[in-house]
């Protein structure tokens, strides 16, 4: 038995790795799929509306916060540091809203898949 060998009987491959990781998300998707299964083709369109609504509504407070801070940088009274900060204010909620966003479809995954 070589070092590679052994290393793998250790840790294991890549292949085994990733079949581990996914396992829970392919049972999930199997538990939902006769549900999604019986539907027609309008209410599958219309679950996809559903989902796009979903994420609209979780990333809705976010997105409001972001054009009130880009209204705020209109105002004259601001210091260019001051805008500043609301500049870096705005791309730390727009890193949120793409997280944000992996959460919801993490949670609909299954269903939407």
């Amino acid at each position: 038995m070589g070092l590679f060998d052994f290393t793998k009987k250790i840790f294991g491959n890549k292949y085994d790795k990733d079949l581990k990781e996914i396992t829970p998300t392919i049972n999930k998707i199997k538990e939902v799929y006769p549900s999604v299964q019986a539907l027609s083709n309008d209410e599958l369109r219309s679950k996809t509306a559903e989902f796009k609504s979903i994420i609209k509504e979780g990333t809705a407070s976010i997105y409001k916060e972001i054009e009130e801070l880009k209204a705020s940088t209109k105002n004259d009274t601001l210091s260019p540091s001051e805008k500043e900060g609301v500049f870096s204010n705005i791309d730390e909620l727009e890193v949120k809203i793409v997280t944000t966003t992996e959460e919801i479809l993490e949670t609909i995954l299954a269903e939407a898949f």
